[in-house]
C-alpha cells in the first residue's frame, strides 16, 4: 500500500517536472539565440539578397546601330530619259576628282518630257516663292519647291557625268545606250578610305551628346574587332523619327577610325558613344541604391555580420548595371542588399539564404 502512494507521489512529480524543464530549456535557448544568433544554423532577421562590392571600369553610353558609309558619298544623276552614250566606270573603280564617269545625250523622243519636268517645276518655284512672300506657306516648303527646280535645271544641261571627289564607284545603275531613271542615280561615288555613320539620337538623350566624343563601333562584319569613332556632327534641328510623329530625333555624324579593319561601306554597324567613364573605381549593382524622398539623398545597406548598416553615398558614373561608388568607405567584396525598401532600418537582423555560411563577407 505504503509502495503504491510513493509510485504515485513519483508520478505526479515527473508529471508537472517534465513540462518545467522544457519550458526552461526553451528560455535557455532563447537567450542564447538571442546572444548568439546562427548558432544552431538556424537564420535570424529578415531574408534579403545580395550583391557585393566591386572594382572596375565603368561607362555611361548611348548605344545605336545605323549604316556604314563613306565619308563623302555622292549620287550622280539626270532626269528620266537621257540616252547613255558611253559608261566608263564600273563598280569597284577609283576615280580621281573632275574625272568623267559617262557621258548622256537627250534623247529626240524625250526632249518634250524633259522640257515640261522643267517647266512644271519652275513655275511651282515660282508660285511658292509668291506664296512665301507672302507668308502663306513655311520656308521649307519653298526651299523644297527651289531645290526641285535647280536640280531640273541643272539636269537638263547635264550631258557629261564628272566625279566630284577622289574615291571609289559603289554603284552604277546603267548600261551603255541605256536610259537614265527619274529618281535614280545612274553612279554612285564614295570615299572608303574615310567611313561614317549617320545616326539618329532621341531627343531624351541628345543633351548628352557633345562634339569629339569617343565612340566604339562594332559590327558583324569584323568579328570581335572595336574600332574607335569620333562625333563629329550634330544637326542643329530634330526630325519626326515615324510617322505618328511622337518622338523626335536629331541626326548624328560619327566619323570611324577603320584603321586595318575590313570594315565595309553598306553594312549595318553599332556605335555606343561614350558620355563619360571611370576606371578602376569602387562600384556597386544599381539596384542596390535607395533614395531618401525626404533628403533625396542616396544610401546603400551592407551586410556585415548578419546586420544591415545604412552608408550613405555619392554616386558617380552609371553603366548598365553597375554604378560608382564616391565618398564611402568600402572594402571590394562587402556583401550590400539588392532592392533595399524604406522600411529597412541601420542594425536590423538579416541574411542572404544564398549563402553558405551565416556573416561570411
Amino acid at each position: 500500500m505504503e509502495r503504491a502512494k510513493k509510485t504515485r507521489k513519483i508520478t505526479i512529480k515527473k508529471r508537472y517536472l517534465i513540462p518545467l524543464i522544457i519550458v526552461v530549456v526553451a528560455i535557455v535557448l532563447a537567450l542564447v539565440l538571442s546572444q548568439f544568433p546562427g548558432l544552431f544554423g538556424v537564420p535570424q532577421g529578415i531574408q534579403v539578397t545580395t550583391g557585393s562590392v566591386e572594382k572596375m571600369d565603368v561607362s555611361s553610353e548611348i548605344s545605336i546601330k545605323g549604316t556604314v558609309e563613306g565619308e563623302k558619298s555622292a549620287k550622280l544623276s539626270a532626269m528620266g530619259g537621257y540616252q547613255i552614250l558611253d559608261l566608263l566606270v564600273k563598280e569597284g573603280d577609283l576615280v580621281k576628282e573632275n574625272q568623267l564617269l559617262a557621258k548622256l545625250k537627250l534623247d529626240s523622243g524625250n526632249i518634250s518630257t524633259g522640257q515640261s519636268t522643267l517647266e512644271a517645276s519652275r513655275l511651282e518655284y515660282s508660285a511658292a516663292k509668291e506664296l512665301y512672300a507672302q507668308g502663306a506657306i513655311s520656308r521649307a516648303d519653298y526651299l523644297r519647291a527651289k531645290g526641285a527646280y535647280e536640280t531640273a535645271l541643272s539636269s537638263s544641261a547635264n550631258t557629261r557625268i564628272t566625279s566630284p571627289f577622289s574615291g571609289t564607284v559603289t554603284r552604277v545603275n546603267g548600261v551603255t545606250g541605256g536610259y537614265t531613271e527619274t529618281g535614280l542615280p545612274l553612279i554612285v561615288v564614295e570615299d572608303l578610305s574615310h567611313l561614317k555613320m549617320e545616326v539618329l539620337i532621341s531627343e531624351y538623350d541628345i543633351g548628352k551628346v557633345k562634339l569629339d566624343q569617343k565612340v566604339i563601333i562594332s559590327s558583324e562584319i569584323i568579328g570581335n574587332q572595336e574600332l574607335e569613332g569620333r562625333v563629329r556632327k550634330i544637326s542643329p534641328t530634330g526630325e519626326a523619327k515615324d510617322l505618328t510623329g511622337k518622338e523626335m530625333v536629331v541626326p548624328v555624324t560619327i566619323s570611324i577610325q577603320k584603321a586595318d579593319s575590313k570594315l565595309i561601306s553598306g553594312v549595318t554597324a553599332k556605335a555606343r558613344i561614350i558620355i563619360e567613364e571611370a576606371k578602376g573605381v569602387l562600384t556597386v549593382p544599381i539596384e542596390a541604391v535607395i533614395e531618401d524622398p525626404e533628403s533625396r539623398e542616396n544610401f546603400i545597406y551592407t551586410l556585415e555580420e548578419n546586420m544591415l548598416k545604412k552608408v550613405k553615398v555619392d554616386l558617380g558614373v552609371e553603366g548598365n548595371f553597375n554604378v560608382e561608388i564616391k565618398k564611402a568607405k568600402l572594402d571590394i567584396g562587402t556583401l550590400v542588399v539588392l532592392s533595399p525598401t524604406l522600411d529597412m532600418e541601420d542594425g536590423t537582423m538579416a541574411y542572404d539564404p544564398r549563402l553558405r555560411s551565416e556573416g561570411s563577407k
